[in-house]
């Protein structure tokens, strides 16, 4: 194997990368699927949420492990992110086009509901009691695009 990479971080790197695009691909594939912008961000949120649990519990990450490769990590994710918040950000655009959400910052509006869809993988990533996605996924959308006003 060091034939090919020189150390185990770039072996982690190279792991990380292959995986960051089969997430990338699922999530992409589960948006094509929905129809309306909230559905899509449904599909995004839900289809990452499993994604990345099924990634933590397959590679059963100690907090330990994952605080020694976290540069690693950040440096291979960083990318990532960035798609996330373009992809998430085209939905919101189309959802405003469509005229099913109100014309808000889409850039903005995408950055902070990344935020929540990253506090929802949290209690996952230190170890915690696994939960229902579709709930947590389903309430926190509902939050978000009608608010908590009556």
């Amino acid at each position: 194997i060091y034939h090919y990479f020189d150390s185990k971080e770039h072996v982690f790197y190279a792991i990380i990368q292959k995986e960051v695009y089969i997430l990338k691909s699922k999530i992409l594939q589960a948006v094509k699927q929905a129809k309306t912008p909230q559905e899509k961000l449904k599909a995004f949120a839900s289809t990452r949420l499993k994604e990345i649990l099924e990634l933590v519990n397959f590679h059963k990450l100690t907090q330990e492990a994952v605080d020694i490769l976290q540069p690693q990590v950040e440096k291979a994710l960083e990318k990532y992110r960035q798609e996330e918040l373009r992809i998430v950000e085209g939905i919101i655009k189309e959802g405003i086009r469509k005229k099913v959400f109100e014309n808000l910052n889409a850039k903005l509006s995408a950055f902070a509901l990344m935020s929540v869809f990253r506090n929802l993988e949290f209690p996952w990533l230190i170890g915690k009691k696994a939960y229902d996605v579709e709930e947590k996924v389903d309430f926190m959308l509902r939050i978000y695009l009608k608010g908590m006003e009556v």
